[in-house]
């Protein structure tokens, strides 16, 4: 079962990190109306495999059309918040949020990409959800993480439609309010000038 995850009128890009499967949930992203304007995969351990990912996710965030909002799942939460961490405020600006789904699953995995996307341990620099089932999220290392990260951790119940199912209002509302902060602060500067 695949559904838009925003409004159409969603006054913003989709960018999706990581790596789709037939069972993850970035393929139902992949899948929506509200098609993601770009995907990268997070498939390289080397130093250069993670420059040509971060140039790539510095031209599709320079090239979009409106801001983005950034979709990560597994090991590819570890490269966005790399890159958030380090690059220019010119292209993060363009950030309206992300989600960040399970990126603990694979423990392994995740300690490998730790290590090769370490970055300076400061919030991020935009507005973000780290998604996960409830036995994972009361789990110390994913609410470390979730600490570090500056981001707001919501449980997602695994049911047999899918991860996403129960996510989708949750990412709809979170789309709403961004697009709302974004609203009050343009009238908050037109009645300062």
């Amino acid at each position: 079962m695949t559904f838009a995850l925003v409004p159409t009128h969603a006054s913003f890009d989709l960018i999706t990190i990581g790596n789709i499967d037939r069972l993850s949930p970035l393929r139902d992203v992949a899948l929506s109306r509200h098609r993601p304007i770009a995907h990268l995969d997070e498939d390289g351990d080397s130093q250069s495999a993670r420059n040509i990912l971060a140039a790539r996710l510095d031209r599709v965030v320079a090239d979009a059309e409106r801001r983005v909002m950034l979709v990560a799942e597994g090991t590819g939460c570890f490269a966005a918040a790399w890159w958030a961490r380090l690059t220019p405020s010119s292209y993060v600006s363009r950030v309206a949020g992300a989600l960040f789904y399970a990126p603990l699953t694979d423990r392994l995995a995740a300690n490998t990409a730790q290590r090769h996307f370490a970055s300076p341990h400061t919030p991020l620099p935009f507005p973000s959800l780290l998604l996960d089932d409830r036995e994972a999220l009361s789990d110390g290392d994913v609410d470390a993480l979730a600490i570090g990260w500056g981001s707001r951790p919501y449980a997602l119940i695994d049911d047999a439609a899918g991860p996403w199912t129960r996510a989708r209002r949750m990412v709809t509302r979170f789309a709403a309010r961004v697009v709302e902060l974004d609203t009050l602060r343009a009238d908050k500067l037109r009645g300062v000038r």
